[in-house]
């Protein structure tokens, strides 16, 4: 394999951010949460509209109906309802997010393991190649010890036997290589038959912080908390926007009438619902 082939753990994290499907839907949900909020603030969409007055039914010319009027209404809620459902919607799309970065660390654990494991798997491959190695030239010495009559049968036996334990374990660890090669590329989310080789040495991470730091960390930026305080802060908005319903909003209209036999007119009107 050529040097440009190998993967490096910060390579296949990019790659994994950039493609592996379970994070871009993470990220669409995020994106589709922060877009609901500018709309869960906003006013609601007025409506205009046109109708036709007593028309002779003996005819679709409109202009000879009685009036055409001509209308606009929009619906205003009390003030507060409008911040409170926007409050809503700002935390709905904090919680969504935490748990999309909750999604995208679980990925990239999962990546790491999966790294590590396939390093470890390659590395103890290895070992018990060499290891079979020795174990061959050991068994043909003992044999042509036994030929000679310098051992009894039981030395090359007892090599025999360490040496199809070898292998048996190397056919193990090729299985289990395997299956972790292709969650590796599932991650990735590369072809199956695309080949991975991972580099001959890599730099273990070193822990420089204390057990209290590391829980101090997890406590304060883990998203699953995050996603708690925000959901709790976004279902006590909601009881807020719940008990505003109970308040009366204003719908304000004003229609222009056209008389094609009379003189214009204008008609306004204001409203409130009765919750």
């Amino acid at each position: 394999f050529g040097a440009e082939k190998v993967l490096t753990l910060d390579a296949a994290i990019t790659e994994v951010l950039s493609h592996n499907p379970d994070i871009q839907v993470a990220r669409s949900r995020t994106e589709a949460a922060k877009a609901r909020i500018p709309q869960a603030k906003s006013l609601e969409d007025p409506m205009v509209g046109v109708r036709f007055y007593n028309v002779p039914i003996n005819t679709i010319n409109v202009r000879e109906g009685m009036d055409i009027d001509y209308m606009v209404q929009q619906k205003i809620p009390f003030p507060g309802k409008r911040y409170t459902r926007g409050t809503a919607a700002r935390h709905e799309a904090h919680s969504i997010q935490e748990m999309s970065q909750g999604k995208v660390a679980d990925v990239l654990i999962d990546l790491k393991q999966t790294y590590y494991m396939l390093y470890r798997l390659d590395r103890s491959l290895e070992i018990n190649q060499e290891t079979q190695k020795i174990f061959r030239q050991f068994l043909g010495s003992e044999e042509t010890r036994y030929a000679t009559g310098k051992v009894s049968a039981e030395a090359p036996l007892k090599a025999q036997v360490e040496l199809s334990k070898l292998e048996n374990e190397a056919l193990l660890l090729e299985q289990e290589r395997i299956t972790h090669r292709s969650h590796l590329k599932a991650l990735l989310s590369r072809e199956s038959h695309e080949e991975i080789q991972l580099p001959s040495e890599i730099r273990w991470p070193r822990l420089t912080i204390g057990l209290d730091e590391v829980m101090a960390i997890a406590k304060e930026g883990r998203p699953e908390l995050k996603t708690l305080d925000a959901m709790e802060k976004e279902k006590r908005a909601r009881l807020t926007a719940a008990r505003q319903g109970l308040i009366p909003d204003l719908s304000l209209g004003f229609e222009y009438v056209q008389r094609p036999q009379q003189q214009d007119a204008w008609t306004g009107q204001a409203m409130i619902n009765l919750p």
